[in-house]
């Protein structure tokens, strides 16, 4: 069984991960390891707010927080990054946040740097902003990816100070019951969001033999990963399409929601390159037609219904632009559909830019252009330097 594809599934918020290669244990001073010097003393509120980095080297946080008793935060960003700039902005500038970080031996890692780029593949860092969380003694304790508002944010550093569902947390629990499907499964995305594959692949040796009839939901989820798996290999350079026909198949007879939400998506996402690539060779219009009005209903029918916490924001976006891309071929209720489907988007993230571009575009779509001129300029507000906003001002202009 390979899984590949697991960040994917399982995301969690995390807007999916995957890596190589870490180790779980304390850290050692290797030669190597001493030369990794990540200067943290020029940081810009854009992206640091107002926590009090340490402003020595990765060695040096280390010994910090041995001699402290404190737990280590390793912060990873870059400057292209709008998730970690919101961290900044929004969430490192509250003075809740500040609060429950200041007995914590904070570190910043600028991934584009040179010394950033090897604790980034050190860590197995393969999303943004990613924060890897060491305990005293340097083992690794947990990983958290993505953007999160302070609230939620503040409530996942209480979590890892208590020492709830973190790496070490669910090993116990397996030690406790070995038959725990749901912390081997927990176990195992976390494992592979910091590259530990050889762990991961272990916890989903032991799920599969601990249910041999396959019926749980983890084993429903590494079943959709190999069925995925394929589908994806599947992908025929000439027509730019997938075969999705064994996809099809397997979700026809799932009954839980997550995978056919996973699953769905998925598809929708497949029907999508293809659709792409209609628009890019400037295929007949009612070809075009007949392809975007397919992956919408994927979206509307199959996908959207099956929503769960922590994948709505990002997949109403994509849900509700899928469908301004497609605004010359849909009637009106779907447009109407994609308008609520963005509001639901921005409701969970009411300062993300992108998102709130898409829901401009969808009341624009349905309209209500005043509405939309709104939203383009408070887009801007919160990243003046993004042309595409600019771009989108002008276009809304009349």
């Amino acid at each position: 069984m390979t899984f590949a594809f697991l960040a994917v599934l399982a995301r969690a918020a995390l807007l999916g991960v995957a890596a190589q290669a870490p180790t779980t244990q304390a850290p050692t001073k290797s030669s190597q390891e001493t030369r990794v010097l990540v200067v943290t003393t020029d940081l810009g509120d854009e992206f640091h707010g107002k926590v009090a980095w340490f402003p020595g080297s990765y060695a040096q946080a280390l010994v910090r927080a041995r001699a402290n008793e404190s737990l280590v935060m390793l912060d990873f960003w870059a400057d292209w990054c709008r998730p970690c700039r919101r961290m900044g902005k929004k969430t490192f500038s509250d003075d809740q946040v500040v609060a429950e970080l200041c007995n914590v031996v904070c570190f910043s890692v600028d991934t584009q740097s040179k010394s950033g780029k090897v604790l980034a593949e050190r860590f197995a860092i393969k999303k943004l902003p990613t924060y890897v969380w060491l305990s005293p003694d340097g083992a690794l304790r947990d990983v958290v990816t993505g953007y999160l508002d302070p609230e939620p944010f503040r409530r996942e550093v209480e979590r890892i100070h208590d020492d709830r569902g973190t790496i070490s947390d669910l090993w116990r629990r397996i030690q406790a019951d070995t038959h725990d499907l749901d912390a081997r499964w927990l176990l195992a995305r976390k494992l592979r969001t910091v590259g530990d594959e050889k762990g991961a692949e272990q916890q989903m040796r032991a799920i599969a033999e601990l249910d041999r009839e396959g019926k749980s939901l983890p084993m429903r989820l590494a079943k959709l990963e190999d069925v995925l798996a394929r589908s994806y290999d599947s992908f025929d350079e000439r027509t730019h399409s997938y075969k999705v026909a064994e996809l099809e198949q397997f979700l026809a007879g799932e009954t839980y929601d997550q995978v056919l939400f996973e699953g769905w998506f998925a598809h929708g996402r497949m029907q999508g390159v293809h659709v792409g690539e209609l628009r890019q060779v400037g295929a007949p219009k009612e070809e075009l037609r007949t392809a975007a009005l397919a992956q919408l209903a994927t979206y509307r029918e199959k996908v959207w219904p099956r929503r769960y916490a922590g994948r709505e924001a990002y997949a109403a976006n994509e849900i509700a632009w899928c469908h301004w891309q497609a605004a010359d071929f849909i009637d009106e209720p779907a447009k109407r559909f994609a308008l609520e489907v963005a509001k639901a988007a921005a409701e969970i993230e009411p300062d993300d830019a992108a998102i709130l571009d898409t829901l401009a575009c969808c009341h624009w779509m349905n309209g209500e252009f005043a509405r939309a001129r709104e939203l383009v300029e408070r887009c801007i507000q919160l990243e003046p330097k993004n042309p595409e906003w600019t771009a989108r001002r002008e276009a809304f202009a009349h």
